[in-house]
């Protein structure tokens, strides 16, 4: 009798053990499926390592995505295919989306964009053998953050630092940052106060500093110390070529610069594109590896699947994407539009907010956590 008791508490001992096992089971799946079901269709996050886009988000932290409605692209079962899309780009939005040139890398240091390491001949890239070269699929290519600045159907133009959409500069509550010269009789002291200032370093003439400044940044400095420490503080323009300034007209009579960019077209959807002139270095990515079509130009003449063309008809929105901190982000001046099946989502908080030069509890900017970004 001993013994049946004991036998049936250790079978009711098992039973209670099994049935816990089980919930504990299926609550994890529920909990993963949940988990893999929100990361692919409503809110992802990401860490940002870059300073592009200070002041409104600063190296070392992890922003919040929303992706719901935006019609990312998402691996399923071995295939890519597109989410739902029901909601639009608005301009100054910053957003999260798959960098465009990112559609090879090199195998030994796929974090290097091998276009820019080709255009300007390093030996990395012109004497890397086949094997060291992969296609990446979209879902798999880096995400980068940059601001929507120009939507679909906008004309852009960058004018000495000043951005212009359809001839007028974009009403802006956001902070950018920019370089400014500041100019003053006494170098000792002008070094004392940049020394508090990141992002500042003395030119060839020691009384003379360029500094990254927000507006706001650089109207208090000038109130604090003009006249009785700094002469003046005048906006530097970047205007030297550079042979990673997108189109790449290097050899070409038009040769747009960091600071005076443009005018450029961003194409929208069933958008008919004139192939004249310089059109086709500026459109030759988009109808070629964005929209997936035979490109070859002879006699500067253009050939489209075979065919001599002098018109394109888009088959889906571009984007002109910059970064806030504008003299130091590698943005659409540096590879072009960004297509909208490369859009991931929105970025909308700081979840995280962590300084990369310094470890433990310090390092935490505690005020930034949570923040909603603008």
């Amino acid at each position: 009798m001993i013994r049946s008791f004991y036998s049936q508490l250790n079978n009711a001992t098992n039973h209670v053990i099994q049935n816990i096992l089980e919930k504990l089971f299926y609550t994890a799946v529920t909990v993963w499926c949940l988990y893999l079901f929100v990361t692919a269709f409503c809110f992802t996050a990401y860490e940002v390592p870059s300073d592009s886009m200070l002041p409104n988000i600063e190296p070392g932290e992890w922003i919040g995505v929303d992706k719901a409605g935006y019609g990312s692209v998402i691996r399923l079962f071995g295939k890519e295919v597109n989410t739902p899309k029901f909601r639009s780009i608005k301009r100054g939005d910053i957003i999260v989306f798959h960098f465009p040139e990112g559609d090879t890398v090199l195998v030994s240091n796929p974090i290097r964009n091998y276009y820019e390491l080709k255009r300007r001949k390093d030996a990395m890239a012109v004497n890397c053998a086949d094997d060291d070269k992969a296609r990446l699929p979209l879902s798999y290519r880096m995400a980068y953050v940059k601001r929507c600045i120009g939507l679909p159907g906008d004309s852009l133009s960058v004018v000495n630092g000043i951005v212009y959409i359809n001839n007028a500069p974009p009403r802006e509550i956001y902070k950018t940052k920019v370089w400014y010269y500041t100019y003053a009789p006494m170098s000792d002291t002008i070094n004392n106060i940049f020394q508090e200032i990141p992002y500042s370093w003395a030119e060839t003439d020691s009384a003379k500093q360029k500094v990254l400044l927000t507006k706001d940044e650089k109207t208090a400095l000038a109130n604090k110390y003009i006249p009785e420490v700094l002469d003046s503080i005048k906006r530097y323009v970047r205007d030297w070529y550079d042979e990673n300034t997108y189109p790449y007209l290097k050899d070409r009579p038009v040769h747009w610069t960091w600071d005076n960019y443009g005018p450029v077209y961003v194409p929208k959807k069933n958008d008919t594109l004139k192939l004249e002139g310089d059109a086709i270095f500026r459109y030759g990515r988009l109808i070629e590896v964005y929209e997936k079509n035979e490109l070859a130009i002879r006699n500067d003449s253009v050939f489209i699947n075979g065919i001599y063309s002098t018109r394109y008809v888009c088959r889906q929105n571009y984007y002109f994407m910059l970064g806030d901190n504008r003299p130091n982000s590698y943005d659409s001046r540096a590879w072009g539009l960004v297509p909208e099946n490369h859009i991931i989502g929105r970025a909308f908080t700081i979840l995280w907010s962590a300084c990369p030069e310094y470890g433990g509890w310090r390092s935490i900017r505690w005020d930034r956590i949570l923040k909603f970004i603008k």
